[in-house]
């Protein structure tokens, strides 16, 4: 037995990720309007075509040029951020009363996810049946502008007039459906004055149901035209998509007249998708003879973040500008960073360093969708993130580059997929005795992960061999560790257990902990392991990146690091908005009544800290007097 020829267009006014599937023709509508058609299938071409009224009609008109120019056993719509699921199993709906599946973006995997990649499954339920409808919905939990719920269909686009179609343009297709359909009418009718709605004009269905539901729909639709086409001039522009609202009704009343006028029919009805995010995903190319750098913007601090890091990025540039090596700088960001800041940091390119962007929200929607999860670090994707790389430097954004890295960039990693430095201040706070906190996951680290605090290291400044870690790890598996172990332990934790055989540590000088403020050296006196404190102190200002804390910036001091940073920061193309957004100031630190009792550097400081130290009940209570007392 032959296949069925099973054509299900996908209507697209703009490029999207659309499913690889032989099932489905995307279609380009509007075609006839535009110079691009995304290199789709037109709705203008043949000789019988709608193509320039898609403005009015929508997607109605890759039904059209469909049903005069293209020859199938089933045709089918969906739309570009609109699919049916073919899964074996049912996903949870929105509780906006659209009862949708929310797919946050959409990917390969993503209609994996769905069935939509599975063309034997797809044919076995489409050609098992005569027609293929979305699941449909209690009118009265879909929302209306007038913010009742309609008791009827009818009721609910009474409650649109005006916005989408009007209650005479309504009568008028009824006045023709009776008119011309008059077989068709009474269930036209039924289904106004009926509870459930299906609309968005989808479907999939046999050739001669497809036929006459097109002859009926665009019988009926000319006529409203040519009633009112000349008074559209005085309505909205959503107004004006009149025609396509129109079909809504009558190709939603045409299958209801089919379900109960056709002996014997074949129905399945699915679960239907709305993607939210419907671009296709940005996959960044190797710039060819460049060391890729990554930052790192993806931080919990979001205030003022884009102005800090144009100083970061100017200070990375200048010194890495005339170096033997070209670098192309990848500044991975989130919605926190503005597209004018963007395109400041783009504009600070030279011919030897490249700037260019990705946005990270992106990418995890596509991972939400994907796997599940909630959230994840850059740091710990970024293998997969960039597919197409072989290596990067990872930075943080809160990290200074005092010198070159041609050093780090083409340091031999031998068997090892990561080169990072034991941070002083980092492994110190590990090590504080008199936090409970910092001790608790030491121990477990040590012995619920394996990992030695001997051998951690920080990840604000990492050499990664990205190909190399994808051959150790799938993205199921660390999406799994994650999973597994976030609760507990923080995403540098969790990148020294994956990767605590295969790091190669190296010198403080990569990743020295700039003096900002007298807790650096606190932690490295009294806790840091003698060796890592002692090395930190030879080092001094001759690192090559440190990295600072970022309150050192959020809250400046008169720490000479942070004095030095506003100092270059004025000179920045954002500083004057930087002014304008913080009323004219820069950024302060409330003084608190701890500072003016115990001011910083002090030996009171000192001594404070070792009555109440972190973690204490000591501390709790005594902090819970300073607020009583301020207020």
């Amino acid at each position: 037995m032959s296949k069925a020829d099973i054509k299900i267009l996908i209507a697209c006014h703009k490029p999207s990720e659309l499913p690889n599937n032989n099932l489905f023709l995307p279609v380009r509508v509007g075609a006839a309007l535009s110079d691009d058609d995304f290199g789709l299938q037109r709705d203008d071409e043949g000789k019988d075509n709608i193509s320039k009224k898609n403005p009015g009609y929508c997607e109605l008109t890759a039904i059209y040029w469909a049903w005069k120019n293209l020859k199938a056993d089933y045709y089918g719509l969906f739309h570009y951020r609109r699919f049916y699921s073919f899964a074996d199993k049912r996903f949870p709906v929105s509780d906006d009363g659209h009862m949708m599946i929310r797919a946050k973006a959409l990917s390969q995997d993503v209609f994996k996810k769905y069935g939509l990649l599975d063309e034997g499954r797809m044919r076995e339920i489409i050609e098992s049946n005569d027609l293929i409808v979305h699941e449909s919905r209690p009118v009265r939990s879909i929302p209306t502008p007038m913010a009742i719920p309609g008791k009827s269909v009818r009721e609910h686009y009474q409650y649109h007039d005006g916005t989408i179609v009007r209650n005479s343009d309504i009568e008028l297709m009824m006045d023709i459906v009776r008119q011309k359909y008059p077989d068709i009418y009474p269930y036209v009718d039924k289904y106004l004055d009926g509870n459930t709605f299906l609309g968005y004009n989808m479907f999939i269905m046999k050739r001669k149901y497809f036929m006459n539901m097109c002859e009926f729909e665009f019988g009926v639709l000319s006529e409203v035209e040519n009633s009112i086409g000349d008074s559209l001039g005085e309505r909205s522009l959503n107004a004006n998509r009149i025609y396509g609202y129109l079909a809504e009704i009558l190709t939603s009343a045409y299958i209801y007249y089919l379900r109960q006028t056709v002996a014997g029919l074949k129905v399945q009805e699915l679960q239907m998708i709305y993607a939210l995010k419907t671009d296709k995903l940005q996959l960044l190319s190797p710039v060819k003879d460049a060391t890729t750098v990554v930052f790192d913007l993806t931080t919990h601090v979001k205030p003022n973040l884009e102005f800090y890091f144009e100083n970061v990025l100017r200070k990375f540039i200048s010194v890495n500008n005339d170096g033997e090596l070209r670098y192309d700088v990848i500044v991975v960001h989130d919605k926190a960073v503005s597209a004018a800041a963007i395109n400041v940091y783009k504009a600070m390119a030279t011919s030897n360093v490249s700037v260019r962007s990705l946005n990270y929200d992106d990418i995890l929607d596509v991972l939400r969708e994907e796997y599940g999860l909630p959230n994840i670090g850059l740091r710990l994707v970024l293998p997969w993130v960039l597919k197409l790389h072989d290596k990067a430097v990872f930075l943080s954004w809160n990290t200074w580059a005092n010198s070159g890295i041609d050093e780090l960039s083409t340091m031999e990693l031998g068997s090892n997929l990561l080169a990072a430095v034991p941070n002083m201040l980092t492994v110190g706070r590990l090590c504080e005795v008199n936090d409970k906190h910092h001790q608790a996951i030491k121990t477990k680290l040590k012995d619920s992960l394996g990992v030695d605090i001997d051998n951690y290291f920080d990840s604000s400044v990492v050499a990664m061999d990205l190909s190399g870690m994808r051959r150790k790890y799938q993205l199921d598996n660390i999406v799994s560790e994650h999973a597994k172990l976030e609760c507990e332990y923080n995403d540098t934790d969790i990148l020294n257990y994956l990767y605590k055989d295969t790091a190669k540590l190296i010198g403080q000088e990569w990743n020295y902990q700039i003096p900002t403020d007298d807790s650096v050296n606190y932690i490295g006196t009294f806790f840091t392991p003698i060796n890592l404190y002692n090395e930190w102190r030879t080092i001094g200002k001759d690192y090559h990146i440190g990295k600072f804390m970022y309150q050192a910036v959020v809250w400046p001091t008169s720490a000479e690091f942070t004095n030095e940073f506003y100092t270059e920061m004025s000179k920045g193309q954002l500083w004057p908005l930087y002014i304008a957004r913080n009323n004219g100031r820069s950024d302060k630190k409330r003084s608190s009544l701890r500072d003016k009792i115990a001011p910083v550097g002090s030996r009171r400081r000192q001594v404070a800290k070792a009555l109440f130290p972190k973690g204490s009940r000591r501390r709790t209570v005594a902090g819970r007097i300073c607020r009583k007392l301020r207020k």
